[in-house]
């Protein structure tokens, strides 16, 4: 086929067209991401041969084997080669992330993985399948932009965390790029390209190319948020409405990030071809120098000393210890390139053990600073749970829905309800409002993720209550906060209730007649609440009937004072 008549390309076409006729985006990688089998079993995609820590393989295996346990053999290979493949992957990203888009690297690699999280709750990976793929191509062409750009734009995503703004936010505002579209560009042409005619490849990325539809549950900026929430130094997990129904367990996923964290971190950074790009003639066919030499002649590639962490480091890879690092041994001085602009090329940012924990503690803090520290001072979150060399923080779920009638949260209390009848238990439905009074704006403070100042106090303050264990928390779009507690009883959740919004409201300890006291607080609002109970209920106990009794009680709370509680058991 010849060329076609040239026209202007787009910044997405003209990047994916580039791409695609260099290593730097390896093709049966974006070939893969776009639903192409590879050749044979128990093989991955080429361009994927760098290093991968055996840790990480066995962290995302980890969650293939309870899902492996109902397929068949041949199910079982292909779950084992689907997971080996996301393990390279990542490993990609993150090695071309490193440096100052660690930080931001990180959480959109959190966003990589979370679909295999709700795909294991669901018991079913197929799924998750697509949102999978699709994340993981809109990682990969973003740690390509950042390889492309190198300290530029790693230094702007790191930037751009403090205002919690997304990779592709940041990359549209700047680079006028759309993510998501470069991103579908490679899949859609990788698909049909063989890899060899140039004219082709002009072809298909000049097509129309729409993206592809993907569920609420998985939007870009869903997963964003939610891997914020996941790697995130705090107790407050919350929950966005289309994923409340489908029980993560977040606790384990959250630890479970640690390790995968922990395995990308102690993963060696090597001279891998998917890394460097391989020099083309005019018609798109690689020419025949050596891969440093091509490296070097590429067209439009921007070469320079790095500014980053890694750049005060020593080019000779023979002075790392292998020991240390756990990688393989660095190759003999005589392979290096001797290309003085060879060597700035393969100037790499190996960090041995030692930097470990710096770089994730480093990581951690742009991640604290861009979702916010919403723990008070004055109610400290949970005390972490020790593990390994660092501390997991628990989580406390607070999930967002519509409103007390929405089909998600009636799904979960239903899910609860149908626990207490198992096993013969007792739920607590607590739904508590806080307004200011008059034009006072101080309370309620609106904080990031649509929280109150005294939602988070209030829940934080359930979590450290002895009494009550793993609570679970909803916040309503009209400012309600609704709390479901497990094995409490009606006058215990009251009195528990009382106290803390005591302490809550006010900064003082509750003692003596909590139930006087709360009407004295001297705090410019107005606070009711209503508390329905059901104990071991019966099959016929619908979660409609304990949520209506719960909001008929909130309704005469708010009839009766500024300062009222009313509750009920339901039968």
């Amino acid at each position: 086929m010849t060329a076609t008549t040239d026209v202007e390309l787009s910044p997405e076409q003209a990047l994916a067209k580039r791409w695609l006729r260099t290593s730097t985006a390896p093709l049966e990688v974006w070939q893969w991401l776009g639903g192409r089998a590879p050749g044979s079993p128990g093989q991955i995609p080429a361009g994927l041969e760098q290093p991968v820590s055996g840790l990480l393989k066995q962290s995302l295996r980890s969650l293939g084997q309870p899902l492996a346990s109902y397929s068949n053999e041949h199910e079982r290979q292909t779950l084992e080669d689907c997971l080996n493949t996301v393990a390279a992957i990542l490993t990609l990203c993150h090695t071309q992330m490193r440096g100052p888009a660690l930080a931001s690297g990180e959480r959109m690699l959190a966003a990589c993985v979370l679909p295999l999280y709700r795909g294991l709750a669901r018991g079913s990976i197929i799924e998750v399948t697509s949102v999978l793929r699709r994340q993981l191509a809109d990682a990969l062409a973003i740690a390509n932009l950042v390889h492309e750009f190198q300290d530029d734009l790693a230094a702007l995503l790191a930037s751009a965390m403090s205002s919690d703004e997304s990779p592709y936010a940041t990359i549209q505002r700047v680079l006028q790029v759309d993510v998501e579209v470069l991103s579908q560009l490679l899949l859609h042409a990788s698909q049909k390209w063989d890899g060899q005619d140039g004219g082709l490849l002009h072809q298909l990325v000049c097509d129309e190319t729409k993206v592809d539809w993907r569920p609420a549950w998985g939007a870009p900026s869903v997963l964003w948020r939610l891997a914020g929430e996941l790697i995130a130094e705090r107790a407050e997990f919350v929950v966005p409405r289309d994923w409340i129904s489908v029980p993560v367990p977040w606790n384990e996923a959250s630890e479970h990030w640690r390790d995968i964290v922990h395995a990308l971190l102690q993963t060696p950074l090597t001279t891998a071809k998917a890394n460097r790009p391989v020099a083309t003639d005019q018609s798109g066919q690689p020419t025949n120098q050596t891969t440093e030499q091509a490296t070097a002649q590429t067209t439009g590639q921007t070469t320079g000393q790095s500014t980053g962490p890694a750049a005060t480091q020593s080019a000779d890879l023979t002075r790392i210890p292998a020991e240390a690092s756990g990688a393989t041994p660095a190759m003999p001085p005589a392979a290096m390139p001797s290309s003085d602009e060879d060597i700035e090329r393969l100037k790499l940012e190996i960090e041995i053990a030692d930097s470990v924990d710096e770089l994730l503690q480093s990581s951690r803090q742009a991640t604290g600073r861009a979702v916010g520290n919403r723990t008070d001072k004055g109610h400290p979150a949970e005390t972490p749970r020790p593990r390994g060399d660092e501390f997991v923080v628990p989580k406390i779920i607070i999930a967002e829905v519509r409103s007390h009638n929405d089909p998600a949260f009636i799904t979960v209390v239903r899910r609860q309800l149908a626990v207490c009848r198992s096993e013969e238990r007792t739920m607590s439905l607590i739904a508590v409002c806080v307004q200011p009074d008059g034009d006072e704006e101080n309370m309620p403070t609106l904080q990031s993720l649509g929280l109150a100042t005294w939602q988070q106090k209030l829940v934080n303050w359930m979590s450290e209550h002895p009494e009550i264990h793993d609570p679970y928390a909803f916040v309503s779009n009209e400012g309600e906060l609704i709390l479901s507690l497990m094995d409490i009883e009606r006058n215990t959740a009251t009195g528990l209730l009382r106290q803390g919004l005591i302490e809550v409201l006010s900064g003082q300890s509750a003692s003596g007649d909590v139930s006087a006291m709360l009407s004295r607080v001297t705090i410019p609002a107005r606070y009711y609440s209503g508390i329905g109970s059901a104990s071991a209920p019966t099959a016929g106990f619908e979660p409609e009937q304990l949520i209506e009794a719960t909001y008929r009680c909130l309704a005469a709370a708010q009839r009766h004072g500024k300062a009222s509680i009313k509750s009920i058991e339901v039968f």
